[in-house]
C-alpha cells in the first residue's frame, strides 16, 4: 500500500510539471518573474496662495504667511542593500531626501519689483543601526521641538510650536532618535541655529531695471540644542516634554537671540479620521537690543475628516512676552482655520480664513487666502 502511494504522487509531480513546462514561454515568464521595489522617488509641488490680508499695502495679493506661492522638486530614495537584507548589521546609510524650491516674496513686490527667493525645506541622509527604534540623520531637517504629526499632507496652512516660538521649523545639524524605555524615545538634535533656515539667495529686479541676485547668508555662529522625550509617534494617544537652548537667527539680518525653552505636547490620534495637538512652552529671549523676556507660548490645533476628501482645520495660537525692561508687554492670539478640498490625487484646493484676536499693537490683521496646490497630495 505504502508503495503504491509512493507511486501515485510521483506520477502527480510527473504531470504537473510536465504541464508546467508545456505553458507557453510568455506565461511562464508573467507567473515567475519578480520586481524589484522602487528605491528612488521623485515629487514635485506647485503651490498658489493669496487673497484678501487687511495688513497689506492694497489688502489683495499673494500670500505671505503660511505657505507661498512656491515651486518645490524633490528627491526620495531609500539603500537597495538594505532593503534587501532587511536589517542593519551596524550602521548604514538607509535613505536621503532633497527638496528645495523658489518662492514668491511678496513684500517687494509693493514697488512693482519681482522678487524670488530660493529656500532649501530638507537636505539629509539617515543612517539605521543595528539597535531597534535607533536612527541618526545628518543634514537640513525638522525639529524635534514638540511633536504636531500631519494627516493632511504638505503645504498645511495651519502652523507648528517650532516656527511660531523659534522663528523657524527646520535646522542643519545632527539629529538622533533612540529609546530610552519600552514606551518612551528621546529625540535629540544639535543644529546651526538657523542658519539656513531662511531664504538663501534671492532673484530680484532692481531699480534700474536690471535682474540680480542677492545673497542672504551670513552664518554668525549661531547654534541650537533641541529634545523632545516621550511616547512613540505609533502611539494614538502620546505625551511628550520638550527643550531647547542655544543662539538662534530668525530672519538672518536680525539681531542674535539667545533662547532657553520647555514645554510639554499631548497628541490624540483616532486612526487618520482625526487629530488634535496641544503645547505649552516657556523660557526666556536675550535680545542685544532689547534685553531680557519672559516667553510663553500656547498651540492648540485640531484636524478632522468628516467624508473623504475633504478636511477641516483649526489652529489657536497665543504668545505673551514680559520684558525686564520698558518695552511694553507684546501679545499676540490668532485664529487660523483651513478647509481642504482633494480635487484629484495629486491636487488640493483649499480655503485659508485666520484672525487675530489679540494684538498688543493695535493692528489686529485678518484676511481669507485661497491656495491651490499640485502635488502635495503624496505620502511618503
Amino acid at each position: 500500500m505504502r508503495i503504491r502511494r509512493i507511486g501515485m504522487c510521483t506520477a502527480a509531480m510527473s504531470c504537473l510539471t510536465a504541464g508546467l513546462f508545456s505553458l507557453p514561454l510568455q506565461a511562464q515568464e508573467w507567473t515567475t518573474r519578480l520586481h524589484k521595489p522602487k528605491q528612488k522617488f521623485f515629487f514635485y509641488q506647485f503651490n498658489v496662495a493669496g487673497g484678501y490680508d487687511s495688513q497689506e499695502p492694497n489688502s489683495f495679493g499673494f500670500a505671505d504667511r503660511g505657505p507661498k506661492t512656491q515651486f518645490t522638486l524633490e528627491w526620495y530614495g531609500k539603500d537597495e542593500s538594505r532593503i534587501q537584507q532587511g536589517y542593519t548589521r551596524f550602521m548604514t546609510p538607509s535613505s536621503w531626501n532633497l527638496k528645495f524650491g523658489m518662492q514668491l516674496n511678496p513684500f517687494e513686490n509693493d514697488g512693482g519689483r519681482a522678487s524670488a527667493d530660493f529656500r532649501l525645506f530638507d537636505a539629509w541622509v539617515r543612517l539605521s543601526t543595528k539597535w531597534d527604534r535607533t536612527s541618526l540623520w545628518i543634514g537640513h531637517r525638522s525639529l524635534p521641538y514638540g511633536h504636531n504629526p500631519r494627516l493632511d499632507p504638505d503645504l498645511n496652512f495651519l502652523p507648528n510650536q517650532s516656527s511660531m516660538d523659534l522663528g523657524f521649523g527646520r535646522d542643519t545639524g545632527v539629529f538622533l532618535r533612540l529609546p530610552v524605555t519600552s514606551s518612551l524615545d528621546l529625540e535629540a538634535s544639535a543644529t546651526m541655529g538657523g542658519f539656513l533656515s531662511g531664504r538663501l539667495f534671492s532673484l530680484q529686479d532692481g531699480a534700474d531695471d536690471e535682474f540680480g541676485i542677492r545673497n542672504h547668508l551670513d552664518y554668525r555662529g549661531t547654534w541650537l540644542a533641541t529634545f523632545r522625550l516621550g511616547n512613540p509617534t505609533f502611539k494614538r494617544s502620546e505625551y511628550g516634554l520638550f527643550g531647547a537652548v542655544g543662539v538662534t537667527q530668525s530672519p538672518a539680518d536680525q539681531p542674535l537671540t539667545r533662547v532657553s525653552r520647555v514645554g510639554v505636547d499631548w497628541v490624540y490620534k483616532f486612526r487618520e479620521h482625526l487629530k488634535a495637538v496641544s503645547q505649552f512652552s516657556v523660557g526666556r529671549n536675550d535680545r542685544s537690543h532689547q534685553g531680557q523676556a519672559w516667553v510663553a507660548s500656547l498651540l492648540n490645533s485640531m484636524e478632522f475628516y468628516p467624508v473623504s476628501r475633504l478636511m477641516l482645520g483649526l489652529t489657536n495660537t497665543y504668545r505673551v512676552e514680559n520684558p525686564d525692561q520698558e518695552f511694553g508687554n507684546p501679545q499676540k492670539g490668532t485664529l487660523f482655520s483651513t478647509v481642504s478640498f482633494s480635487l484629484t490625487r495629486l491636487s488640493r484646493l483649499r480655503l485659508n480664513p485666520f484672525m487675530e484676536y489679540r494684538d498688543t499693537s493695535g493692528e489686529r490683521d485678518w484676511g481669507v487666502l485661497l491656495q491651490y496646490c499640485i502635488g502635495c497630495g503624496l505620502r511618503k
